[in-house]
């Protein structure tokens, strides 16, 4: 080996070395000869002496007479070695401490004070075992790391942390307590836990606090109480405690409560929001009913009655037209709070969409009570409203009914809506009692309205199909499909059932149910025949603001797409007229999905005429009171000036309503392109038709 002494004289001096220096049993000691390179410099170090104590303390048996980089290759590259080298060529001490890898498997993970001096040119090693020290240290700083920790989590959690002693007073509260309720660390700890609780709720809390006490130590309690801020203010709290007055290393009841006041203030914004008109604020229809239903559950039980007001403002739908929406909802907003201010204070008052108010009467002696009610609110609504600046004048109209003893919620609304309809219909502005004579209405209305709900589902209603016919060559080009119901072996007009059903809302149901109908039979006549008719079929209001409208139109076409095209749809020129932002639209997606589209009734209502520019119309009917003026010289002047203005726009026209052969002379000379009526021909089933469609026989109006 290069540089190394004697392996004798080496021994001897580390003898001498060992002798000299006084260890203990707990240090171990090796001696290690330094190894030098050709140039002088100490390269490494050999073993040449370990004492028992080495042996043992270390587990090594063969280290003497091995190199020190050969046992501990690590090393090459530690300060350690650095450090012994300079030692080895200078002389001195140095003192410390190491858990290094390298000698963690040699060392059995043990930790070492290492102490090296240099001595007669050999590097003594002095090995003391500090593991458990460090250990107990580690253990101690992990005990602070943790102690911070939990201390951390507890001054920054948002739930209190409360620590109560026997007699009630605060032992320990975390920091949140002072963060929620606003009180200071020495105003807590000076406070019994009743002070926290707000006096509408300190009885409660007493009764928990006993119970827990009381309690075992496993037993936990939960309940919702107020606690009061040091300002006086509320915060409303979900509280958990459990009894561990027991337990030596607690001695306390531990409690602990979350503040829940935003959520309780949303939860209870969100049950107001459920139940009141967003846009007034006053109860909606379904806390009205609950109210109604409560009202008359109290009357069966006492003296008085209860009577239903149902407002309504004239002509509303003006307003929205003239000044806009937001006129409109504020003219909704002034009439919710003048109706409130006008009535007694026990009155209530809610809203049931659009501009319907309704207000719940109790209290009551007589139907003069409740009349007087209605007079003072009708006076308080009627009269001028500011609305973006411009001034409206509003009248209202009012049905009215006593809320029947035994009786129920859907019945006290139909005769209070009864009784609104009509003041209505009776001219406006009008305060309508519900009565014998509209009772004897709204039986028959109700009996109307349970038949035919059910004779869609029984298969008693019928499509019709009345001839429309061209008046250059008598071709049966059209047919309109007329909804019939046979009831009892009868067979039933419209004009006896369809106001119930759009009274109701059931001409959705029912007009989905001719939708229907009318679309098969022009897929199976498109099926069957060369020329096949254009079946038209009429839609009324409800149904264009039914937002499932066009979804049930292209599943129709999809299921019957012989119909495209084959189809036309029927919209009366009042309801454009009062509906045109609507309607257009609806209309418009109509014409996208291939059906033909008939302004009905047309001249019988304002509608402005460049609507006809704008809307995809192939056909407009003449209004039948048009026709039955012919040939008068008024009458000729105004079809013939719409027969010209609508073949100029590519429109085809529809005289309805021919009853007489001058009628159909008429129409014919002022070029209309097609004729209806009785005179041509009357309503008839399918089977009565296929004759015609299929040009067999003489038709009624080949006279044309």
């Amino acid at each position: 080996m290069l540089g190394r002494r004697n392996d004798a004289g080496v021994a001897q001096v580390a003898q001498a070395v060992v002798a000299a220096l006084e260890v203990d049993d707990t240090t171990g000691l090796l001696v290690c000869d330094p190894v030098l390179d050709p140039e002088g410099r100490v390269e490494d170090f050999v073993y040449v002496h370990q004492n028992a104590t080495a042996s043992s303390l270390l587990q090594m048996d063969a280290l003497v007479g091995r190199r020190m980089l050969e046992v501990f290759p690590d090393l090459a590259r530690s300060e350690l070695m650095t450090t012994y080298r300079c030692l080895a060529a200078t002389g001195g001490r140095a003192v410390t401490s190491s858990r290094f890898e390298a000698m963690r498997s040699h060392l059995d993970g043990h930790s070492y004070e290492i102490a090296a001096d240099a001595r007669s040119g050999l590097l003594v090693l002095l090995f003391r075992d500090v593991t458990a020290a460090e250990d107990a240290k580690a253990a101690l700083a992990a005990l602070a790391a943790n102690e911070r920790r939990f201390r951390a989590l507890v001054e920054q959690a948002t739930d209190v942390i409360h620590l109560i002693d026997s007699s009630g007073r605060t032992i320990y509260a975390s920091p949140a307590l002072g963060r929620i309720l606003g009180y200071s660390p020495s105003e807590v700890s000076a406070l019994p836990f009743t002070a926290f609780v707000d006096p509408d709720d300190l009885e409660q809390a007493r009764s928990g606090w006993e119970a827990v006490r009381s309690a075992g130590p496993e037993q936990l309690f939960r309940w919702s109480a107020h606690m009061r801020t040091s300002t006086g203010e509320s915060r409303w709290c979900e509280v958990s405690a459990r009894n561990k007055l027991s337990d030596p290393s607690i001695a306390a009841v531990v409690v602990n409560w979350h503040d829940v006041t935003e959520r309780r203030e949303l939860e209870v914004q969100l049950a107001h929001d459920a139940t009141h008109d967003p846009l007034t604020g006053l109860p909606n229809r379904r806390l009205m009913g609950e109210l109604v239903e409560h009202a008359i559950a109290r009357s069966v039980r006492g003296t008085n009655s209860a009577g239903l007001l149902f407002c309504d403002v004239d002509h509303f739908k003006v307003v929205n037209d003239t000044l806009g929406h937001a006129a409109g909802d504020d003219l909704l907003v002034q009439l919710g709070r003048r109706l409130r201010e006008a009535l007694r204070p026990g009155d209530v008052v809610g809203r049931f969409g659009g501009d319907e108010f309704v207000v719940l009467c109790e209290d009551l002696t007589e139907v003069s009570d409740l009349f007087a009610v209605a007079e003072r609110a009708q006076e308080a609504l009627h009269g001028e409203y500011v609305l973006d600046g411009r001034v409206a004048t509003v009248s209202v109209s009012v049905g009215l009914t006593t809320l029947e003893r035994g009786g129920s919620l859907r019945r006290a609304l139909s005769e209070a809506d009864a009784a609104l309809y009509e003041a209505k219909r009776t001219g406006r502005a009008r305060i309508e009692v519900f009565d014998r004579r509209l009772r004897v209405q709204l039986e028959h209305r109700l009996e109307t309205e349970g038949l035919l709900r059910g004779a869609i589902g029984r298969g008693e209603l019928e499509l019709h199909y009345q001839p429309i016919v061209d008046l250059r060559d008598g071709r049966l080009v059209r047919v309109e499909g007329l909804l019939r119901w046979r009831r009892d072996g009868e067979l039933l007009a419209p004009g006896s059932f369809l106001p119930v059903a759009e009274e109701t809302g059931l001409i959705v149901d029912v007009g989905a149910w001719v939708l229907r109908s009318g679309f098969c039979q022009a897929a199976a006549w498109a099926a069957a025949l060369d020329e096949p008719p254009v079946v038209c079929l009429n839609v009324a209001a409800r149904e264009l603001a039914d937002p499932g409208l066009l979804r049930r139109v292209d599943a129709l076409l999809e299921e019957f797409p012989q119909a495209r095209g084959r189809v036309e749809l029927e919209v009366s020129e009042r309801l454009l007229a009062a509906d045109t932002r609507s309607v257009g639209p609806v209309l418009q997606a109509f014409a996208e999905r291939g059906l033909l589209l008939a302004l009905d009734d047309f001249g019988a209502g304002n509608t402005s005429l460049t609507w006809l520019q704008h809307l995809p119309l192939d056909v407009l009917k003449l209004d039948r009171a048009l026709v039955e003026g012919l040939p008068g010289e008024s009458h000729v002047a105004i079809v013939g000036a719409l027969t010209q203005l609508a073949e100029r726009l590519g429109i085809r026209t529809v005289a309805e309503g021919i009853e007489t052969g001058e009628q159909l002379t008429s129409v014919v000379e002022l070029g209309c392109s097609y004729g209806q009526g009785f005179h041509l021909a009357r309503p008839a089933p399918v089977g009565d038709l296929d004759g015609l469609l299929g040009g067999r026989g003489l038709a009624p109006w080949a006279r044309v």
